[in-house]
């Protein structure tokens, strides 16, 4: 006799419903970190240049901090 097995379907709708999951879970923390991202910016942009100075950062940097901070990771 030979035995014959077929996926469960179950098995393919969890992992629809995972894989739906994951990438909503993605996209709020994608969605998190863009929002992060423009509250440092306007932190950073209403600061004097003198305050920018005490941090070791010019106004030019600003973008460029802002976006390897919570954007590329680097917390």
């Amino acid at each position: 006799m030979t035995d014959f097995t077929v996926p469960h379907r179950g098995n393919r709708i969890s992992s629809l419903l995972a894989g739906m999951g994951s990438a909503a879970s993605q996209l709020v923390a994608s969605l998190r970190a863009g929002l992060d991202a423009r509250d440092a910016f306007d932190r950073f942009s209403m600061l004097s240049d003198a305050q920018l100075a005490k941090r070791g950062l010019s106004r030019d940097q600003i973008p460029y901090v802002v976006m390897r901070r919570y954007l590329a990771g680097d917390r």
